[in-house]
């Protein structure tokens, strides 16, 4: 079989997914294999994305701040949201409407402030006892350009319409701010002798 892209054919056998965790974590290992046996005997899309959200890397599971559940669940209480990743607490909200929040791990100031608002967190294989109903789950994910090495990936610095950073090397004491390009060496200052 092979898929088409816009200007190139590339053979599905060159195509690499995930189908196991790669991490030493018994725990993540455990579930992933709960949510892939679940999956293949399940007709439910949401929990097929879970068990492939949870093979990932760490990079693809960005963490989530309790501010993008809030949009995403839209102040409906019969609804569970679920995050594959970490939930971090938002400072520039005070207070938050009561929701069920089902998260591989969470921080402390995020678990005060949800059951400050009458809000409960839930780890993954507590998903089945929770929502009864599988529709009423709303899957939530990070987004994964936020990352600082993500300002300098897309075209190449000074072409139109690039917004990328010029990769460049620390500013130096007394000295100025080179930027690296490929087959450049760098800059080194002479040594003189008297």
């Amino acid at each position: 079989m092979v898929v088409k892209f816009s200007k190139k054919v590339i053979p599905k056998s060159t195509i690499i997914k995930r189908k196991t965790v790669r991490s030493p974590n018994p725990l993540l290992q455990s579930l992933a294999d709960f949510y892939i046996k679940v999956a293949k005997n399940c007709s439910f899309d949401d929990i097929k994305r879970i068990a492939k959200r949870l093979t990932m890397s760490n990079k693809d599971r960005p963490v989530v701040r309790v501010s993008e559940i809030v949009k995403a669940l839209d102040n409906d209480t019969d609804k569970v949201a679920v995050v594959v990743a970490k939930v971090l607490d938002d400072e520039r909200l005070v207070t938050l409407p009561p929701m069920r929040i089902v998260a591989l791990d969470w921080s402390k100031s995020a678990q005060e402030k949800v059951e400050r608002g009458n809000g409960s967190f839930f780890t993954l294989d507590q998903l089945f006892k929770i929502c009864t109903d599988l529709n009423n789950i709303v899957l939530v994910q990070g987004d994964r350009m936020k990352r600082k090495s993500a300002k300098f990936w897309g075209k190449s610095p000074g072409q139109k319409g690039s917004s990328t950073l010029p990769r460049a090397n620390k500013k130096q004491r007394g000295g100025e701010k080179r930027i690296r390009m490929k087959g450049r060496k760098t800059a080194t200052k002479k040594s003189t002798s008297d």
